[in-house]
């Protein structure tokens, strides 16, 4: 497993993400999602609304992510958000293989596609 992912729990940001309508967007600031991998092969995080938690597999660059579980709860605020991480979660599974850059994280699905842009979080923990 590449240390670099799981490496002191470090926390990746989402910066873009291809939508549903097959763009990439950009993420602001706030209601921001992140992900944390963990060495015992569990991923945890935010979606922007709900907190999710998953299995994943990796072999070289090779990831398989196992089916998501999340909370349920509803944000009305802002509009966008319940769309975007519904795009983020669909990224999230369709993910087959990633980059790993020293402060950035990738994710293609198999077709080569980019479907996510992670930052390390330099503020945590």
């Amino acid at each position: 497993m590449p240390e670099q992912l799981t490496n002191q729990f470090r926390r990746w940001l989402l910066v873009r993400y291809r939508d549903s309508k097959g763009r990439m967007s950009l993420i602001g600031e706030e209601n921001r999602p992140f992900l944390i991998f963990m060495p015992e092969g569990k991923v945890t995080g935010s979606g922007g609304c709900n907190r999710f938690f998953a299995s994943y597999e990796v072999s070289d660059t090779a990831l398989k992510m196992g089916l998501i579980g999340s909370t349920l709860m509803f944000c009305q605020e802002p509009p966008w958000l319940m769309g975007m991480e519904g795009d983020f979660f669909s990224c999230l599974q369709r993910s087959a293989r990633f980059e790993l850059a020293e402060d950035s994280l990738k994710m293609y699905d198999a077709e080569d596609r980019q479907l996510l842009c992670f930052v390390k979080d330099e503020n945590w923990p």
